[in-house]
């Protein structure tokens, strides 16, 4: 039994993976190509201030006597220890036997609860709400081992454990004191021996045989909440274990936990300069899906007034993504977006990645190859550049804070750039490759024309100094021209 942090909150918002019967934290969220759900989540570049933690309790086959209600405890104390009591927002993501252990502790410690004014989300993964009667079955099996657990899953007006909670939670949810939000998943067809093991492979085959039903029905996995969903070709184990990004249980998921946190989602604009009409739709398909960016295609331009005259009707970029070979050049746009705001982030996505003059011509100016992208997939692109952008934002939010810091050392190297010669760069761009692990295409760089004595039209930025191997320091810096446009320059020191 323990509880793990994926990622701790930045945010008052905090999503909880608790697993069913017979599983673990592991096992229960992660496909067969190895996919574990809570990383999956993790990944969303929108949900970046919400936590992430993934509860496991007792419950294999050899569990004994440990009762529901001694799961319910051990969750209550793992949460206030690991300090997810202060949230302001939790919520669970509950699959099978979960729901039961997750509506359990809300009815419990309601009192605290509401008194903490904390919200409540249950997304109910294939849940039994009224049990299941499939754990008629299981019972035979389980109490051959002495497992307690199984009882409370049964449908029956016997079960006065599951019957006492079913009308608990309804009537605390009807009450409004507590607020509580859910959506349901239902599974779609029986679980396949072939995939499983232990007692449920035993359950697969006589369910297989006799039941021909899911595990988890309707009437039972859609109980508390409207518009309850049946995943296709979901089984009662994969339709908690989602494939990718593209998954619909995932997707549901991060649009229940968007709904939820609406405070906590980025908003950011995003401008595309593309001459492709079918990418730039495509594009903002892909990131429609994405909540709290928006994008807007501006139409191609041949000079940088007109650039200037299309920024000018948003009230805000946060972003540029442009094409390699849009007109009139993909590298001219780039120019002027800099001129424009030196600190806008801005990526490639072109077709042409993949050529070395194309890459060469892109990295000789100065630009990054993190923010070069193929187009080959839009929606799996468009994923990779926002998380991009996201790292963008996070560093230059960084350098803001500590404009001191990178501002240079004591020894007033800042005021060295105008006086400094950057001739002989190549060689010290490539110790710099080495040092740093950047590209290995330093040295078609150091070649540029661009590498000369810096004049005194030119402004410039200059970056920190790094040691090299040999006692010298390099410092790389942008140079703007009178044109408006970006070099990468660098100078050295003893």
């Amino acid at each position: 039994m323990r509880g793990e942090w994926i990622r701790k909150p930045t945010g008052g918002t905090s999503v909880v993976f608790v697993h069913g019967i017979l599983s673990n934290a592991e096992t229960a969220w992660t496909s067969s190509g190895g996919v574990r759900w809570p990383h999956l989540l993790s990944q969303e570049v929108t949900l970046g201030a919400i936590g992430i933690y993934a509860y496991t309790y007792q419950t294999e086959s050899l569990s004994g006597s440990y009762s529901l209600d001694d799961t319910v405890d051990d969750l209550k104390e793992r949460l206030s220890l690991d300090g997810l009591m202060d949230a302001k927002r939790l919520i669970f993501v509950c699959h099978s036997m979960g729901g039961l252990v997750v509506r359990k502790f809300v009815v419990e410690r309601r009192t605290d609860l509401m008194d903490k004014q904390i919200d409540i989300g249950l997304f109910l993964v294939a849940s039994p709400s009224l049990g299941a009667s499939y754990a008629e079955w299981l019972s035979l099996l389980a109490r051959a081992v002495g497992h307690a657990q199984v009882d409370a899953l049964r449908f029956s007006q016997t079960n006065l454990w599951l019957n006492s909670l079913d009308k608990e939670f309804i009537n605390l949810k009807e009450s409004g004191k507590l607020k509580i939000r859910g959506k349901e998943l239902i599974e779609d067809k029986l679980i396949s021996p072939d995939k499983e093991t232990g007692l449920w492979k035993s359950l697969a085959l006589l369910s297989s045989l006799f039941w021909r039903r899911p595990v988890v029905e309707r009437f039972t996995g859609a109980r508390y909440f409207g518009e309850p969903y049946k995943v296709p070709r979901s089984d009662h184990q994969t339709i908690a274990k989602p494939t990718d990004e593209g998954a619909i249980q995932h997707r549901l998921l991060c649009d229940f936990v968007s709904e939820m946190t609406p405070e906590e989602l980025p908003q950011k604009t995003l401008i595309l300069i593309d001459d492709e009409p079918a990418v730039c739709e495509a594009v903002k398909l892909a990131l429609d899906r994405i909540r709290g960016f928006s994008l807007q295609v501006l139409p191609l331009v041949s000079s940088r007034e007109g650039l200037l005259r299309s920024l000018s009707h948003l009230s805000d970029v946060d972003g540029a993504i442009v094409d390699f070979e849009v007109p009139p050049g993909g590298i001219k746009v780039y120019g002027w977006l800099k001129a424009w705001r030196s600190n806008l982030p801005v990526v490639f996505y072109t077709r042409h990645a993949d050529r070395p003059e194309a890459l060469n011509r892109l990295l000789a100016l100065g630009i990054d190859y993190r923010d070069i992208f193929s187009k080959q997939n839009t929606g799996r692109d468009i994923h990779s550049i926002v998380h991009r952008f996201q790292e963008l934002w996070t560093k230059r939010e960084e350098e803001s804070a500590a404009p001191a810091e990178a501002a240079g050392d004591d020894d007033g190297a800042a005021s060295e750039p105008r006086q400094a010669s950057v001739a002989g760069i190549g060689n010290c761009l490539r110790e710099f490759s080495t040092t740093m692990k950047s590209p290995e295409n330093w040295a078609e760089i150091a070649r540029s024309p661009f590498f000369g004595e810096i004049r005194e039209d030119e402004e410039y930025e200059p970056g920190p100094w790094y040691k090299l191997p040999n006692d010298r320091e390099i410092r790389v810096i942008l140079l703007r021209d009178p044109h408006g446009l970006y070099f990468v320059g660098g100078l050295t020191r003893t």
